[in-house]
């Protein structure tokens, strides 16, 4: 027969329970100032709703699962249990006022900023603006010039033609009047020539006119 195994008895013989078990006495050697009687341990306040022992700094006296659900119907804080409903809608009601704020200036950021290209845009204009009627005067001055040069020289040119039509008819009209001269000169000697040829010489008038002597008379031998 097996011997059977019986399991030690918390008090001895004598009915003493001072002895530790081993577990304990372990833990004694580890921390000696550990107290292991029963009736000195702290007795925990229990829950009202559930039982469990509650919070000691709960604020509302209720154990972690109850506060919960306290906490989220009410929307308030817990300190002591970690809740944080209250800030945490807090603080989306502020990030969506600031949503709201950051969309505001958001709004004026941007009109602002059309502002600015507006006035950028103008000044740009008026820039071109500027620069083409520059051009536009700078051509303008040039074409102005350029009549104004033609004119002179169309004026220069007509003046020198004319000049040189005055001239060329003086030289035309000397010309034309040594050739008349010449001509008239020429036919003057060729009448004259002619009358001489007609009525003689004065040399043979001279001669026809004075008395001429007398012929001999040749006879001729018979």
């Amino acid at each position: 027969m097996k011997a059977m195994c019986q399991k030690r008895a918390l008090e001895d013989s004598d009915g003493t329970a001072d002895q530790l078990s081993k577990n304990k006495q372990k833990k004694k050697s580890r921390n000696p100032n550990k107290n292991f009687c029963v009736e000195q341990k702290p007795k925990y306040v229990k829950c009202e709703q559930c039982g469990n022992p509650k919070g000691n700094k709960c604020v509302f006296n209720l154990c972690r699962a109850c506060c919960k659900k306290k906490a989220y119907k009410e929307v308030a804080d817990c300190p002591s249990h970690g809740l944080r409903f209250k800030t945490k809608a807090e603080k989306q009601k502020a990030e969506e006022n600031g949503k709201v704020n950051g969309e505001e200036r958001k709004e004026e950021t941007r009109e602002e900023t059309k502002e600015e290209t507006k006035e950028e845009t103008k000044e740009e204009t008026r820039e071109e603006t500027r620069e083409e009627t520059k051009e536009e005067t700078k051509e303008e001055t040039k074409e102005e010039t350029k009549e104004e040069t033609r004119e002179e020289t169309r004026e220069e040119t007509k003046e020198e033609t004319k000049e040189e039509t005055k001239e060329e008819t003086k030289e035309e009209t000397k010309e034309e009047t040594k050739e008349e001269m010449k001509e008239e000169t020429k036919e003057e000697t060729r009448e004259e020539t002619k009358e001489e040829k007609k009525n003689g010489s004065p040399t043979e008038r001279e001669i026809s006119s004075s008395p001429q002597p007398p012929t001999k008379l040749q006879v001729q031998p018979l």
